[in-house]
């Protein structure tokens, strides 16, 4: 390439980078929800009967049993959580008052907090457990959500006034900060030790310190345009786009390496010409790997789930300048004095030597070659049945480790208070009486994932036992009222706390509460069924199905280009099916082992099919280029093994440096994330150097690529 054009790469790089002080990094559970149109109108119905369905709750145990010094330390840290966050609302155990009695009723602690045996409580059950004494304050936002900041200021004012008690801090918000401050860390202590590592193993690959570093400041380049290019379109940097420094570094480090490995072998700048020769031979394999990879990704754009379509444009635009990098700073390299791409050592080069083999070992080889085909037809039939067994689960606690405090956190409070996984009913209040929804509420209790339930009724207590009365003065004054009753009185909210499940058993329940409401209240009553966790469930039930759908998609673009390279069928089958077998035996042996795709592994089935095709382009342009120069089958096979053999090894060896980094994280889906490419690294290595020679020397296509 013209080094103008390097020098023109570079300055756009630079000004990327001014995006820099506008990149946000939100790794919040909300990047994943995804609203269909029936569910953005149950939410805006929601929110506009409701207000948000967000809360933070503080956990006090054994803080009842001293009423007389916690009754002050709760109404004091209500204060001043008051006077810190003044748009949220902040609600207690001792603000549930009913008939002018206020506090806690003594007869809690005898007896079930439900409102028949506990007339008085007016909603204290919601707050408060009788027999672990445990208590909570909940706050409710103003807007659709708590900032991070605030949360922040939540914790700090609760570290303060309840030092030397036992607490906790729960809630969608607290979630989001806890998994946002896990993948900062992860980003931190992770990246710059890959970055190290990738210079050592690429120069190791090299045996040159110069082109190690060459390859390593292509991969950081690319990096950074990317994410420069996010802060300037408003694209925020999240756990999935978070990933793209070790994906790109895989597209890019490949390309790097097959280029830079061609011009050592043809002499490095001792020969002039060895560059463009490098570069006219490696750089159409290396482009169409590049645009398949683009459109694979690319068709992510279109998504609904935040997290997905920003992906869906990064990425693209990162595979694509990587390609102009890789391929414009080696020309650009050569205008620094006292540069030298080193050649190979003697003992190093690649010397074919081509005979014509005898009748004998034609046959041998030509057997070997079938012998593979039918070992591999053999493994990847019945594996490819086993794809039908993979299914996807996913346990927001099992996003931090043991240790972590996040979910130590939600397992107590979940144990002696609330469910923290809420399923939100607006109900419409006209067609049934007071008593029919009472009913329901007693069955949603009965089930055994469901910690506590609490609608309108529980505002009033007996009052609303008998036919639907408008709501008594007393408890049109209770605190939670305008959550529970709308304004104009149409809906009543019904809130059934669940524990936090896997996604399928959180599916199994929604399907439950929405059945038994229907049973209870009659066809039509629900005027909404939603929530935060219930959106993210059905947003990962989506995700599941657009990854295969996605990954369909990028199989047809990755065989009509190559289509169009090769200009034959019969090639275009060949080149594709060593590059399907991979991804199929990866997924195969999630399901056969019984392992589930989650949000962290959901797009190791795409990313293992974009590593098995930037190798298999460059195995069949060498190919065609020694059949083209008059070798036979497997003299061609030969010698592409002998060329491109350092080059595909290296490059699976650092990308697989790089990846297993990723085993330290902290952070569960990201450390097997790393186990996963990895292991699809080697797999379609094995692909390229066993199967697709084996596909060449049997089937004998007529191939004429494009140069």
């Amino acid at each position: 390439m013209n080094p103008r054009l390097g020098l023109g790469i570079l300055v756009l790089i630079l000004l990327l980078m001014a995006g820099f002080p506008r990149l946000v990094s939100d790794n919040s559970i909300d990047r994943w929800l995804r609203y269909s149109e029936s569910e953005r109108a149950d939410r805006t119905l929601f929110r506009k009967a409701f207000g948000s369905d967000d809360f933070i709750l503080v956990a006090l145990e054994e803080a009842a049993t001293e009423e007389e010094t916690s009754r002050p330390l709760i109404a004091s840290l209500k204060s001043v959580l008051e006077q810190n966050l003044p748009e949220a609302e902040v609600v207690t155990p001792y603000d549930l008052e009913f008939r002018g009695q206020g506090g806690l009723p003594r007869s809690l602690s005898l007896g079930s907090p439900t409102h028949s045996e506990s007339p008085d409580s007016l909603g204290t059950s919601l707050l408060f457990n009788p027999k672990s004494h445990s208590l909570g304050v909940l706050l409710f936002p103003e807007r659709e959500r708590f900032e991070r900041v605030e949360v922040e200021v939540v914790r700090e004012v609760v570290e303060r006034m309840l030092a030397g008690r036992t607490w906790h801090l729960a809630g969608p918000s607290v979630f989001n900060e806890a998994l946002s401050k896990l993948g900062e860390s992860n980003e931190r202590r992770l990246y710059p030790f890959v970055g190290a590592l990738l210079v050592i193993a690429v120069a190791v690959v090299f045996r040159s310190l110069w082109l190690g570093l060459l390859a390593s400041l292509s991969v950081l380049l690319c990096v950074l345009g990317t994410y420069g290019l996010a802060g300037l379109a408003g694209i925020r940097i999240d756990l999935v786009s978070g990933s793209l420094p070790p994906l790109l570094m895989v597209i890019c480090l490949t390309s790097a390496i097959h280029l830079l490995k061609a011009w050592q072998r043809l002499g490095g700048s001792a020969r002039r010409n060895a560059l463009p020769r490098a570069l006219r031979e490696t750089s159409v394999p290396s482009f169409l790997a590049a645009v398949t990879t683009a459109v694979g990704f690319g068709s992510f754009a279109g998504s609904d789930i935040p997290a997905l379509s920003g992906m869906g444009i990064l990425a693209p635009f990162g595979v694509v300048l990587g390609w102009l990098v890789v391929y414009s700073l080696p020309s650009l390299s050569l205008r620094f004095p006292g540069f030298q791409a080193p050649a190979l050592r003697e003992r190093e080069k690649v010397q074919v030597r081509v005979r014509q083999l005898d009748p004998v070992t034609l046959r041998r080889r030509d057997h070997r070659a079938r012998l593979t085909l039918v070992c591999a037809f053999l493994l990847v039939a019945p594996v490819g049945m086993l794809c039908g067994r993979l299914s996807f689960e996913s346990n927001p606690l099992l996003f931090f480790k043991e240790s972590h405090p996040l979910p130590t956190a939600y397992r107590t409070i979940e144990s002696h208070l609330i469910g923290l996984s809420p399923i939100e009913a607006a109900i419409h209040r006209k067609g049934f009486d007071m008593p029919v929804l009472l009913k329901a509420e007693d069955r949603l209790r009965a089930l055994p994932e469901v910690v506590r339930v609490f609608g309108a009724p529980d505002l009033a207590g007996p009052i609303l036992r008998g036919a639907a009365p408008p709501l008594s003065a007393q408890a049109s004054e209770h605190p939670l009222t305008e959550k529970y009753v709308d304004n104009e009185g149409d809906y009543l909210r019904l809130t059934v706390f669940a524990k936090t499940l896997g996604s399928s058993a959180y599916t199994d329940l929604l399907e439950r509460v929405d059945r038994i409401l229907d049973e209870e209240l009659g066809e039509g009553s629900i005027a909404a069924l939603t929530g935060v966790v219930p959106t993210v469930v059905r947003a990962q039930d989506y995700l599941l199905r657009s990854q295969f759908q996605g990954l369909g998609t990028a199989s047809l673009v990755i065989f009509l280009l190559t289509l169009v390279g090769l200009r034959s069928i019969g090639s275009t089958l060949i080149f594709m099916i060593p590059n399907i077998a991979p991804v199929l035996v990866l997924l195969a042996l999630l399901a056969l082992f019984g392992v589930s795709l989650d949000v962290g592994t959901i797009m190791v089935a795409s990313v293992t099919l974009g590593i098995a095709v930037d190798d298999s382009y460059h195995v069949l342009w060498a190919f065609a280029r020694a059949r083209r120069a008059g070798l036979g089958r497997f003299a061609s096979t030969d010698k592409v093994r002998e060329r491109l053999g350092g080059a595909i090894f290296g490059a699976t060896a650092a990308n697989s440096a790089g990846f297993l980094v990723l085993c330290l994280s902290t952070f569960p889906p990201m450390r097997n994330f790393g186990i996963l490419v990895t292991a699809g690294l080697w797999l379609a290595l094995l692909a390229e150097w066993l199967l697709m020679p084996a596909l060449l020397a049997v089937w004998r296509p007529r191939l004429s690529v494009v140069e």
